[in-house]
């Protein structure tokens, strides 16, 4: 498996990488595949799911500054 080429076709949203990386889970555990097969998929399941903590984290980020950013917001009305 081509790891560059593989990482370029790796979806940018959370959703489709997710629905992606459920497909190879079902194919994995349903399907008879080879050794060779089920490595490649492991090894592309492995990127999907990399991908999709990557794009939690930059979320759980965004979401913890918005917090903050309130947080500080609504501690500056009360002292006024």
């Amino acid at each position: 498996m081509n790891n560059n080429n593989e990482i370029s076709k790796t979806p940018n949203n959370f959703e489709d990488c997710f629905t992606q990386l459920e497909k190879i889970v079902r194919e994995l555990e349903s399907t008879n595949l080879t050794l060779n097969e089920s490595t490649e998929l492991f090894e592309r399941g492995v990127i999907l799911a990399k991908k999709c903590e990557s794009i939690l984290c930059e979320v759980n980020t965004r979401v913890k500054e918005i917090s903050d950013k309130f947080t500080e917001a609504h501690a500056m009305d009360e002292i006024v």
